[in-house]
């Protein structure tokens, strides 16, 4: 009992910005509707999906067996299911998905806050300005974008694991890779969270080791514990990236097509510093004069360089010519807004260093700018919220296994040669009356005498959980 009170008394001021933290992400999901965005039917999907392939004896999921309308879809061959496995799990101990989402989101905020709070630390060297910089990146306007305006799991799960990275690469060059934990954790939970993510951290460590080279090979011990991390990451992560190799090589897929190419985005100041949904967000925004300032102040080459990568991230994103003449490379990202956040994670760095070294030069007790810091962000976020789309819970059961929702906009992962629309192969329904009416997910074919629409309209709308508008074939 005496240990667990020695823990809350030295860790209360950590505990109580975690549960606020909590709180303020986790409100929007303490109403009776709930929150949709751009990818909510795909990634609910894969979870539901998972759920249904475990209750067959069938692990690891590669191929969802009841996606693409029951013709299985291979999204885990190429989109990681690992921590899936969770809210899956806890469907299948009872609880509904709903509740079992919630749980799976509450779970990974507390990973999110232990990880980035501990690779903040390990740059910062500060308790109280590290959490100033844990609060200004998970209530950040990148994390909503991810968990609550678009709902894709993917970027919000690879989001958890872009600190990590940063320290561990900052731990390298600087502290003679004394935490190569760091930097494994980081890379292990990209891999299994979102690969494009996975790609721009891995670049962003490629030029801050090339940049750094002539300091490893002078130490090449250093550079063989690097090593054995990267081959420690691939060994652990082989069972996702072999197979999905596997069938780089022997097939081709949509995802070859590419259907949106990153040039090809309008990205202006106003869309990165503005009240938009692909922004930086306020808080940021209000902080950026402070980064700029800092840059030409007396502050440590450590905050500086930290300042620097910032910025260059952003002028990155604002240069439309920078992404046409890199387009055969940085195509694949799709969406300048992707660098977001890497973006958001070295400003909640560049920000806590240099209010830090504020404090320390100016004698201002930092617990009193953590409280101003934590209080405007809660205000922030939740001013957030008044945009969220929500939806009824029976609404969003019955566009989980809808056609085109539940292989993606891109129909990524399906052959190439391989025409959509017969995944839409009708299927018979059999009324009232006996007559039998063919229909398919998306399309409705009428193959009977069935001439009052009235009724035909009731039943398609039970059978099938949407409206359509009837058109009459004459057979």
């Amino acid at each position: 009992m005496k240990k667990i009170k020695d823990f809350l008394s030295k860790n209360k001021d950590i505990l109580i910005v975690f549960f606020i933290i909590l709180f303020t992400i986790m409100l929007p999901y303490m109403q009776n509707d709930f929150i949709i965005g751009d990818d909510y039917e795909y990634h609910f999907s894969r979870i539901q999906s998972i759920k249904e392939a475990l209750e067959e004896g069938i692990f690891p999921v590669k191929v969802h067996p009841k996606l693409a309308n029951g013709y299985g879809y291979g999204s885990g061959l190429f989109y990681p299911n690992l921590f899936l496995y969770i809210p899956a799990i806890l469907c299948l101990m009872g609880l509904n998905f709903f509740v079992s989402y919630k749980i799976f989101i509450a779970i990974m905020l507390l990973l999110m806050f232990v990880l980035t709070y501990k690779s903040l630390k390990s740059i910062v060297e500060d308790k109280t300005t590290t959490l100033i910089g844990v609060a200004v990146i998970m209530l950040s306007s990148c994390l909503s974008l991810h968990l609550l305006k678009r709902v894709a799991l993917g970027e919000f799960l690879g989001f958890i694991f872009i600190a990590p990275v940063i320290a561990g690469i900052h731990d390298y060059i600087h502290n003679d890779f004394k935490k190569p934990w760091l930097l494994f954790i980081g890379f292990f939970g990209l891999i299994n969270s979102h690969l494009i993510t996975t790609a721009i951290c891995t670049v962003y460590c490629v030029i801050v080791f090339l940049f750094n080279i002539k300091t490893s090979l002078k130490n090449p011990k250093k550079m063989l514990k690097l090593f054995f991390v990267a081959v420690l990451v691939a060994l652990t992560t082989a069972y996702f990236w072999m197979p999905m190799l596997e069938q780089m090589i022997g097939y081709k897929f949509k995802y070859s097509n590419q259907w949106t190419s990153a040039k090809d985005n309008v990205f202006g100041a106003y869309d990165l510093f503005g009240p938009q949904k692909y922004s930086l967000g306020i808080l940021i925004t209000i902080c950026f004069p402070m980064i700029i300032v800092g840059m030409f102040e007396k502050v440590s080459k450590k905050a500086k360089i930290f300042s620097l990568m910032f910025l260059i991230l952003v002028i990155i994103m604002l240069c439309p010519a920078i992404w046409n003449w890199t387009d055969s490379i940085t195509g694949g990202i799709q969406f300048k807004w992707r660098l977001l956040g890497i973006t958001t994670v070295l400003a909640g760095i560049s920000i806590s260093m240099l209010l830090k070294e504020y404090c320390e030069n100016n004698n201002v007790n930092p617990k009193y700018i953590l409280i101003i810091f934590v209080a405007l962000s809660m205000f922030i976020f939740n001013f957030q919220y008044t945009d969220l789309d929500t939806a009824p819970e029976s609404f969003v059961e019955s566009k989980m296994y809808s056609l085109w929702n539940s292989i993606g906009g891109g129909c990524e992962y399906l052959p190439l040669e391989m025409n959509v629309g017969n995944l839409g192969y009708p299927q018979f329904a059999i009324a009232d009356d006996g007559e039998k009416i063919l229909y398919a997910l998306d399309t409705i074919v009428i193959r009977c005498k069935y001439y009052n629409e009235e009724e035909l309209l009731h039943l398609l709308k039970n059978l099938v959980g949407k409206d359509y508008e009837i058109k009459k074939i004459n057979i």
